[in-house]
């Protein structure tokens, strides 16, 4: 497999990195959770983030599909691989204390959905999750089916796994990458030139965990970055600029 089928995720968020001047990080650093190795441990002024990136390996299904459309059966199928990955992310972040632990996402051919809707069902539950995705106005929150991550509700009752995370940044390449047809090597070079004329942004959708280390909201808050989170009792939507 070529590099840039493992590690296009790394790749853009890199180019976020690089671009916004968070120059000051160590890839795969060996002394955080040993003998495991997240991906990135950022230095800022408001302090250390680290940032486990998973991307989702859709280049088989794509021989496989060639100009066929793509369709889950279901929705807990169409999120069963973002739920994975946020599984597989969680065993190189657990065990790291005292830090904001991010899990990135990307999608570069967006074969796997990551949308809002997809990717807070995916977090909290599916179908029963009313969502607003009008960013001026948020609707009643609740949890549905075999959401993966922890939340405690009203009553004190506490749901889903992995209370240390602090937030999922989905990754989005603004045009979005579409691979071409011809040989891996031409893709290479062809990567490499969208990367001129693209940008990277994050959107980012904080826990609503009480046992994680919260993520300042000054960081990963850039022109073309959008934040998500809890805003009251049983709501969650969109952060507006002047909830930072």
């Amino acid at each position: 497999m070529s590099k840039i089928k493992e590690n296009i995720g790394e790749v853009l968020f890199e180019r976020y990195l690089a671009h916004w001047g968070y120059g000051d990080y160590e890839h795969h650093s060996e002394w955080l959770n040993p003998p495991k190795k997240p991906d990135y441990l950022i230095r800022t002024k408001f302090g250390e983030v680290v940032v486990e990136v998973k991307s989702f390996d859709t280049w088989g299904l794509l021989e496989k599909l060639k100009d066929e459309p793509f369709a889950m059966e279901s929705l807990e199928e169409t999120l069963d691989p973002i739920r994975e990955a946020i599984k597989e992310a969680t065993k190189q972040l657990k065990g790291i204390e005292g830090r904001p632990l991010v899990i990135g996402l990307a999608s570069p051919d967006n074969r796997v959905p990551v949308s809002p809707y997809y990717l807070i069902s995916a977090m909290y539950g599916e179908l029963e999750l009313p969502v607003s995705l009008d960013q001026a106005r948020s609707e009643q929150w609740r949890t549905g089916r075999n959401g993966r991550l922890y939340i405690p509700d009203g009553r004190g009752v506490e749901r889903g796994f992995h209370p240390y995370v602090s937030a999922i940044a989905v990754i989005r390449e603004e045009p979005p990458y579409l691979p071409p047809a011809a040989a891996v090597s031409d893709s290479e070079v062809a990567t490499e030139t969208q990367a001129l004329n693209s940008a990277v942004t994050l959107e980012v959708f904080e826990t609503i965990s009480d046992r994680c280390v919260p993520l300042p909201r000054t960081l990963f808050a850039h022109e073309g970055d959008r934040r998500w989170g809890a805003l009251g009792h049983g709501l969650y939507g969109r952060l507006d600029a002047e909830r930072y």
